[in-house]
């Protein structure tokens, strides 16, 4: 299950006064990519999976209660803080979770554009040294429907004949086109790498 699933991301401290960094490697089996809230939106805009992201990957200013311990300075010190995805890190199949609910349990109905034949993570890696790109397909989307305290899941899934299928509870439907608008329930997404 890891060699298909787990991929590795740094975490980089930087103490505000010294500049001393410290880098933490997290294994991930979900990358949960928080969605964005456009302040000025366009009829017919969508957000786009580019632009969680790079939320994600955006740098932050630790708040004064997240203070780090910088060995350096040998006290608590501001900081602030990266997160960078790494190209060897990138494990065979990528799961994308969209978080579609807020801290006080609102859920977040914006749709997400992503893309269905070529997601390329080579933006998104740290330093990437290969010559083409980092291509994933997607394969497999889970839907929710409903509210944080209730609700309804469905999926849709590219199978091995190509065909998409829906899938919800115990009956499953052949689609007659390729689905290009998922809405806004796309909650996880299904990526596997392509070479």
């Amino acid at each position: 299950v890891l060699d298909t699933f787990e991929g590795q991301y740094a975490s980089r401290l930087i103490c505000k006064n010294c500049g001393s960094i410290s880098n933490t490697f997290e294994p991930f089996v979900v990358l949960s990519l928080a969605i964005p809230v456009q302040k000025e939106k366009h009829d017919g805009d969508m957000i786009t999976l580019e632009e969680c992201f790079s939320e994600f990957l955006k740098d932050e200013t630790l708040a004064d209660s997240e203070k780090w311990y910088c060995a350096s300075c040998n006290e608590l010190c501001p900081a602030g803080k990266k997160i960078s995805i790494l190209e060897e890190g990138l494990p065979p199949v990528l799961v994308i979770q969209l978080k579609r609910f807020t801290a006080l349990g609102v859920k977040v109905n914006e749709p997400v554009k992503f893309p269905l034949d070529e997601l390329n993570m080579k933006p998104f890696v740290l330093n990437s040294v290969q010559s083409g790109t980092l291509k994933y397909r997607l394969y497999a989307v889970t839907d929710h429907s409903g509210v944080c305290g209730g609700g309804h899941y469905t999926a849709y899934s590219r199978c091995s004949d190509g065909k998409w299928r829906y899938f919800n509870d115990s009956q499953v439907s052949i689609m007659t086109h390729e689905p290009r608008d998922f809405g806004s329930g796309a909650y996880l997404l299904f990526y596997e790498r392509v070479p």
